[in-house]
């Protein structure tokens, strides 16, 4: 091993420690309780997960695999951390309560392993990006990934919303969110080459009517993909 190969250890080894150090003081000064029962340590404890309601999905097309209700209120607190106060670190506990719900991955588990799936978070305009400082979406799927590294293939950058369109909880009925999304969304230029004969999932935090879900999944059918599955956290 040559002197820059050892810096190089040993300065990723200092960072790592800083790393945790540092979230040893957070949780020391600001402590994490749970949303539900108020018990220290999580934003959910593994009680409290447990007892999340199921999605009532029979509105959905079974392509849409979405997890909880999100008329429940632990479960709306989740998605607010995470999306509107910015507690980015809350989406590793989501990804994994998420896992844990066997019924939506089981469906997952049937695809062919011998290829990765592609995993593509829905994409925000990028002046709703640029306000939030992040994409949800994004988040939630490289926490996903990181469960299963060998799984998927993340590539976020396939599809570009392109039009920033009113809030979808503003639109009245899925006719009007259909209009409200036309033209929103396209793909680069050389996404065929990257879609053609895949498997995708599509990735976000929660559905509503599923409007956003079939723009996208239209558009990479039409550029060739071969199956086209969405999950969300929540439905509601």
């Amino acid at each position: 091993m040559n002197n820059q190969e050892k810096s190089r250890r040993i300065i990723h080894s200092i960072f790592k420690t800083g790393v945790k150090i540092g979230k040893a003081l957070l949780q020391f000064f600001f402590p994490i309780y749970c949303l539900k029962c108020r018990r220290e340590g999580k934003f959910l404890c593994a009680e409290c997960a447990d007892d999340l309601p199921s999605a009532d999905t029979y509105s959905l097309p079974d392509w849409i695999l979405a997890s909880f209700d999100y008329k429940n209120e632990t479960v709306s607190q989740l998605v607010w951390r995470l999306k509107y106060a910015k507690q980015t670190a809350v989406a590793t506990e989501m990804v994994q309560i998420w896992h844990s719900r066997i019924i939506i991955w089981q469906k997952l588990a049937e695809i062919d392993r011998r290829q990765k799936i592609l995993a593509i978070p829905t994409p925000l305009h990028w002046s709703k990006k640029m306000r939030r400082g992040f994409n949800q979406a994004e988040i939630l799927a490289q926490n996903l990934i990181k469960l299963e590294p060998d799984r998927w293939e993340e590539q976020k950058n396939l599809l570009k919303k392109i039009k920033n369109t009113k809030a979808q909880v503003k639109t009245k009925d899925r006719t009007e969110r259909l209009e409200n999304l036309a033209d929103a969304f396209v793909l680069k230029k050389n996404a065929g080459q990257m879609v053609r004969g895949r498997t995708i999932l599509l990735i976000d935090d929660v559905v509503t009517t599923g409007a956003t879900l079939t723009e996208l999944r239209r558009l990479l059918l039409g550029a060739g993909a071969k199956k086209v599955l969405a999950i969300t956290f929540a439905h509601g």
